[in-house]
């Protein structure tokens, strides 16, 4: 921003594109019905008053500066949209060498919306308590309506930081700070009550999120953010909300250094509060016609200049020697037009770009590393871009920042996922149903549900198969696991025991049945309860036979194969036979 360059203040374009609308600092051409060519001049305001004279340079700082953060933004949040697209010139403009000196830097191409989706309000986020909110919460204890904690000082962080929308005044006109429930009320009564107020949270939602993540990016690199203000629009086909205009510069955001950051009194600068500040001590504040002496246009430039290259981490003179151009060839071609126009071009500090052969990627790469050409080719020539309309490259503290952000968006924005419920498996639910059949009724079991070891795994997980009586006499087996459960082992054990208990009983009762019916000695309850006891090792003594004196010896149990003998005869007798088949 060499002051020796007179300043751009008045843009015409007519001539070439439609002109749409003119700003307090810039100009706005329609490209086609999609896009929007916005022009930043060198125009500055203070108080909503444009000054007479402007700050050389300062429209290409803004813009690629703007470009900066829209690239970090959409990268730190990738939910969030914005209107930027490139910073190339249109085809119909890159004609004339002479547009090609007067826009560049200071163009970008930016989406088209109309002019009842951009939101009639500005979104102020305020992290640090100072200008127009320290001045209301001196006199109220309030910011834009807020109730704020009592004892705050001058300049003082707050805990949380506070979005403080105001009216959008028309060219000429005063923003009002308003409450954020007036801000709903604006944007509802242009697009209804239930639209309007989703609108309206999302916009307040986005603003915070947006400010904290630029105020972490800032600090790093030695800037203080404490306060800043941005603009939205509705894109109606997609139903969002899109960032628009410009974001994050001196002229939007109030900028500190964070080395001479003390608490209890106002800071200096790095913005247009020192021209703010200029203009109320010799009290031209709102008056209309001012112009700036040089040194005050020397200052402003200079604080411009200071944050523009702390925050982008790359000098001001390397950025403007950056061609926005995703093809150099086409400059030097203006340039071969007017031979004398390099000169004007690359007054300052601007540098002139070294012509590049159209060559393939591999041929590129083998030129860079070539020894002979690394004097006439500075390595930067040859080195893509990781965008095509980069005006600077990101360095590595930035990338790791951008990826550092994102992933932490990743974390806090991560969807819920609901636990899908699984269709019950048909196969399974016949199984188990053929497995209620083949079980023991509920009265052999003794009560109204039963519990039992169905298996054990590798890792000791024990599924538990449970088999429970409904309301409607159906019975069902519900399963659960052990797994990790304190006291597993002990349960596992009795379940066990229980199991035994279960098939000695059942078996007992078998051989009782089939001994009776064949007309052999039976085997008395005694005997049967004996027999369950014994096999299951649990040294109780069974109840004694009715008719029977308590402690009498018991019978032993029979051997193995008068079971079987039993069993099958127990089995003849409940099979169902063909009259055909039986013996006469």
């Amino acid at each position: 921003m060499a002051s020796s360059q007179a300043p751009i203040v008045q843009v015409d374009l007519e001539d070439r594109l439609e002109h749409v609308a003119t700003g307090k600092v810039r100009d706005l051409y329609a490209i086609d019905d999609q896009t929007l060519l916005f022009v930043a001049s060198d125009r500055i305001s203070a108080y909503d008053i444009i000054l007479s004279n402007g700050i050389p340079q300062k429209g290409a700082l803004l813009t690629l500066l703007s470009a900066h953060w829209f690239r970090f933004l959409s990268s730190a949040i990738p939910s969030l949209r914005t209107h930027f697209k490139t910073l190339e010139l249109p085809a119909s403009l890159r004609q004339s060498p002479e547009l090609v000196v007067r826009l560049q830097h200071r163009s970008m191409q930016v989406r088209r919306f109309p002019p009842d989706h951009i939101f009639p309000i500005e979104a102020i986020v305020r992290g640090y308590i100072t200008g127009s909110g320290w001045k209301e919460y001196s006199e109220k204890g309030t910011v834009h309506g807020i109730e704020m904690p009592e004892g705050l000082r001058e300049s003082e962080r707050l805990q949380q930081a506070v979005y403080t929308p105001s009216t959008k005044a028309e060219l000429g006109g005063k923003d009002e700070n308003i409450h954020p429930d007036q801000a709903r009320q604006i944007l509802q009564e242009r697009y209804g009550k239930d639209r309007g107020a989703r609108y309206a949270q999302r916009v307040a939602e986005l603003a915070l999120e947006i400010y904290s993540r630029a105020r972490d990016y800032a600090v790093e690199r030695g800037i203080i953010i404490a306060d800043t203000k941005f603009e939205f629009g509705l894109d109606a086909e997609a139903d969002e909300v899109v960032l628009v205009d410009e974001v994050l510069t001196p002229d939007s955001s109030r900028f500190w250094p964070a080395e001479t950051y003390e608490v209890g009194r106002s800071q200096d600068s790095v913005d247009k509060q020192y021209l703010r500040d200029w203009l109320t001590s010799n009290g031209l504040k709102g008056k209309d016609g001012v112009e700036m002496p040089p040194e005050v246009v020397e200052k402003t430039a200079a604080k411009y200049r200071e944050v523009f290259e702390k925050l982008v981490g790359k000098k001001w003179e390397e950025a403007l020697a950056s061609s926005a151009y995703e093809d150099e060839a086409e400059v030097q071609e203006l340039l071969a037009m007017d031979t004398g126009l390099s000169s004007v071009l690359f007054t300052g500090a601007m540098a002139p770009i070294v012509p590049k052969p159209r060559v393939g990627r591999h041929t590129g790469a083998r030129i860079a590393k070539s020894p002979r050409d690394a004097t006439a080719h500075p390595r930067s020539t040859y080195l893509p871009s990781s965008t095509s309309d980069s005006a600077f490259a990101p360095s590595k503290k930035d990338k790791r920042t951008i990826r550092h952000s994102a992933f932490l968006n990743r974390i806090e924005k991560a969807p819920i996922k609901l636990n899908k419920r699984r269709r019950p498996s048909k196969k399974l639910v016949a199984n188990l149903e053929s497995l209620v059949d083949a079980l023991p009724g509920l009265d052999d079991a003794n009560g109204d549900e039963w519990e039992g070891v169905e298996d054990e795994g590798e890792d000791g997980d024990v599924s538990v198969a449970r088999r429970v009586a409904g309301p409607d006499g159906m019975v069902k087996i519900k399963q659960k696991s052990l797994r990790s459960r304190p006291g597993a082992m002990k349960r596992k054990e009795q379940m066990e025991k229980i199991e035994r208990e279960r098939f000695d009983k059942n078996l007992a009762q078998m051989v009782y049945r089939g001994a009776g019916a064949s007309g052999s000695q039976g085997v008395s309850d005694a005997g049967v309860s004996h027999m369950s006891s014994s096999t299951a090792a649990t040294g109780t003594k069974s109840a004694s036979q009715p008719g029977q004196e308590a402690g009498s010896e018991q019978k032993r149990a029979p051997l193995t194969s008068h079971r079987w003998a039993a069993l099958r005869g127990f089995i003849s007798q409940t099979m169902e036979q063909k009259p055909e088949f039986r013996k006469s």
